[in-house]
């Protein structure tokens, strides 16, 4: 969300590759492939999420500044 907020959200692309890379190995464990995809999907959906917030706070501030 900060990303976003303080106006670098390319640095998103960043932890994401980060998260998935540190899951990889979690993956290729047939035992432990079923949990390592929740964990992916539950992280694409709290950035999803924190994005989507940051985008509207934006939007609520400028409002508020602008008028």
């Amino acid at each position: 969300m900060m990303l976003v907020i303080i106006g670098q959200p390319s640095g998103i692309g960043f932890l994401i590759a980060a998260r998935s890379i540190l899951r990889f190995g979690e993956i290729k464990d047939a035992n432990h492939r079923k949990v390592a995809e929740y964990t992916i999907i539950g992280t694409f959906l709290s950035f999803g999420w924190a994005i989507l917030i940051a985008t509207l706070t934006q939007q609520a501030i400028r409002v508020w500044l602008h008028g």
